[in-house]
């Protein structure tokens, strides 16, 4: 582990220190408008506290799954259910953070056109909202380059859709195949129904892709905010 300077927390191993410092670092000698640099601030917090949310809840379900199985009884199943939906939730909520962030750097260079002055100002910020601005104001930057690749990449849809039917509309129920002895869950993604395999590699295989795209961003932004003066 290694720490992280703004919170002093010891981050998992897959989380992108040295870009998440660095931002931090360059930060802390920047005199900006105070409004964007406090929103900055809180979701470079957040990006910090939601992956290692995310982490841990992969931790724990994979665990459960280890000694309760996939098809377990209530009490291992409800714990199932909750590391399942952290997981997602937490996870995907770290790319949003950056994107908040970024919205925040733009608005500290150019706030006519990427306001944060009012509530609802900063409650339109989306990361769709980050990107479709960004490829107006900045395009051609890496930065943005880097923004359409992530959300116009399948594993960010997939992840999206599963974390809105978890936060927003069911539990899914669990199908055994037998006599493969696999168990699945029909998530309805947006596109319709696919499944989501239940085992050991559930989390764990979806968290690399969360990690390789922190430090893709997290290094676009600590190259994006040397232009701060």
């Amino acid at each position: 582990m290694a720490l992280i300077k703004t919170l002093g927390l010891d981050m998992p191993p897959d989380f992108p220190v040295d870009a998440y410092n660095a931002v931090a670092d360059k930060m802390s000698s920047t005199r900006v408008n105070p409004i964007p640099r406090q929103e900055w601030q809180g979701a470079w917090n957040a990006i910090a506290h939601r992956f290692m949310a995310c982490a841990t809840h992969d931790d724990a379900f994979t665990e459960s799954v280890g000694y309760a199985g996939r098809t377990p009884l209530a009490q291992d199943r409800h714990v199932q259910e909750r590391e399942l939906y952290n997981f997602f939730v937490n996870g995907l909520s770290a790319i949003d953070s950056v994107c908040y962030a970024m919205f925040a750097f733009a608005s500290m260079i150019k706030p006519a056109v990427f306001p944060m002055t009012t509530f609802r100002d900063r409650q339109n910020v989306t990361p769709r909202e980050t990107r479709d601005r960004y490829d107006r104001h900045f395009a051609g930057d890496a930065m943005t380059t880097l923004l359409d690749s992530v959300l116009d990449s399948a594993e960010f849809k997939k992840w999206s859709s599963i974390r809105n039917v978890l936060a927003h509309r069911i539990t899914p129920g669990r199908i055994t195949n037998m006599p493969e002895d696999q168990t699945t869950m029909k998530v309805q993604l947006a596109t319709g129904i696919e499944d989501l395999p239940i085992d050991m590699n559930t989390t764990v295989s979806r968290r690399p892709w969360l990690a390789r795209t922190l430090k893709d961003l997290l290094t676009g932004a600590a190259a994006f905010v040397k232009r701060l003066p």
